[in-house]
């Protein structure tokens, strides 16, 4: 249980333009889309868990995402996102999946940005919590039958997916995968310049954000006429976020009455952990639409003499 929470803390921590080269050493990335634009990716993401010498691949899986622009007025844009194509190492995961898009349908989502491309926000579907609610059951049924768990973890099960699957969280998870593809939108970078500040990153379950460090730069060596590759780093304030990660798991299980859940977060309260994250945005400067995107997240759980590391990849890649 513990090394299942301390997994799923990793992973709920909060992941067209047109980007012109100005004549001053700066680049400027702006929104010039044009409605019916459709661009599709490939989105691989893979999590390991490293203790000592081993290393364990906890879970890989994949998707295709897809934007179109669907609207577009002097000071916004409308764009559809849709996923296809899922795929998960863990087949209880699939099954679930399955399952939610059995009751759910296809999930296709609608985002505003600003006439720069800059993420404003999401609209999700009016019948989102009714549909959502009707899932649960069939999502724990499908989990606790794949993980061969009795019928007294079903309501454990749809305690913790209910906080997955709510508007609210929906709606993050959406953001995270989106937001960094745009994240310099509406931006003007100095070529020569490293950018710095303290940022607040939200995250996808529970409220409240942790303090972060956040540098940025554009990378020389890799941007020319073609594109401009941005280069980011941040890192969790040191002390922050093992009691904000017990806190967020305890708001998910509040109403789990369950030793493991218990002792798994007062684990996780007590160790001390750190968090860095490094990215990579490439934008094409032609079309503005963003060409590939990778993040690293490493997570480090220490307590006594026990120590670990999960490891989260994620790799977005513009496909033909």
């Amino acid at each position: 249980m513990r090394r299942f929470l301390l997994t799923m803390a990793g992973l709920f921590l909060g992941w067209a333009a047109f980007a012109q080269m100005m004549p001053d050493s700066t680049v400027q990335v702006v929104a010039y889309w044009q409605v019916g634009d459709k661009y599709s990716y490939q989105v691989e993401q893979s999590t390991s868990r490293i203790e000592g010498n081993d290393t364990t691949v906890v879970e890989k899986s994949a998707e295709i995402l897809t934007f179109e622009v669907l609207e577009a007025t002097d000071s916004t844009y409308r764009v559809l996102v849709s996923y296809d194509d899922f795929q998960h190492s863990d087949y209880a995961r699939l099954r679930a999946h399955d399952a939610l898009e059995k009751a759910f349908g296809k999930t296709n989502l609608q985002f505003i940005t600003d006439s720069f491309g800059t993420y404003q926000r999401m609209i999700l579907p009016e019948s989102f919590q009714e549909e959502g609610e009707a899932a649960l059951e069939e999502y724990a049924r499908e989990m606790c039958k794949e993980r061969g768990l009795g019928e007294d973890a079903m309501e454990t099960v749809k305690t913790i997916a209910r906080g997955l699957i709510s508007p609210e969280a929906y709606s993050k998870a959406a953001e995270a995968e989106i937001t960094p593809l745009l994240a310099f939108h509406g931006t003007r970078l100095d070529l020569k310049r490293e950018y710095e500040s303290s940022i607040q990153q939200p995250t996808l379950i529970g409220e409240g954000t942790i303090p972060m460090t956040l540098r940025f730069w554009v990378d020389e060596n890799y941007t020319d006429s073609t594109s401009v590759v941005i280069r980011t780093y941040q890192e969790a304030e040191k002390g922050a976020l093992a009691p904000f990660i017990a806190n967020m798991l305890g708001q998910m299980a509040q109403n789990v009455t369950s030793e493991d859940v218990s002792e798994g977060i007062n684990y996780i309260s007590q160790a001390d952990m750190t968090m860095e994250d490094f990215q990579v945005l490439e934008v094409h400067l032609d079309t503005g639409w963003p060409l590939f995107y990778s993040f690293n997240r490493e997570v480090v759980t220490r307590l006594g003499d026990q120590e670990q590391r999960q490891v989260v990849l994620k790799r977005v890649t513009m496909m033909d």
